[in-house]
């Protein structure tokens, strides 16, 4: 399920998880393009502090 909702997953702790299934060779193409997408969103909101501990629309 966090595959397919990553933005809500990452809220949910579930970081670790998305940035190993992003990089395993057995994801799918379309799969791991989206969670690599979900996660660059993730990480530009931790830069500029919007994601931290608040509910942020990433």
């Amino acid at each position: 399920m966090v595959q397919e909702h990553p933005r809500s997953g990452l809220l949910q702790g579930a970081e670790p998880y998305l940035r190993w299934r992003a990089n395993h060779k057995d994801t799918v193409p379309d799969v791991a393009t989206a969670l690599s997408a979900a996660l660059d969103e993730w990480d530009a909101a931790q830069r500029s502090g919007i994601a931290t501990g608040q509910t942020a629309a990433v």
